[in-house]
């Protein structure tokens, strides 16, 4: 389903996906909790929404 993403008028910061990333990657090395699970899940999610859409723009200028 697509759904309007708010985030996609703030620009991307590295910063705040690397520490997403670092955090999941955590969370490989135990036993987290569903709602960790959960938060995590939505977090990644939301980081691929807002990418995407510059990824997919570049890609359109590959010959």
């Amino acid at each position: 389903m697509n759904r309007p993403d708010a985030t996609l008028d703030v620009p991307i910061d590295p910063d705040t996906v690397g520490e997403t990333i670092r955090r999941a990657l955590q969370l490989g090395t135990g036993r987290p909790d569903l709602g960790e699970l959960s938060a995590m899940h939505c977090a990644l999610r939301a980081h691929i929404s807002h990418l995407l859409p510059a990824a997919r723009t570049s890609a359109a200028r590959l010959p």
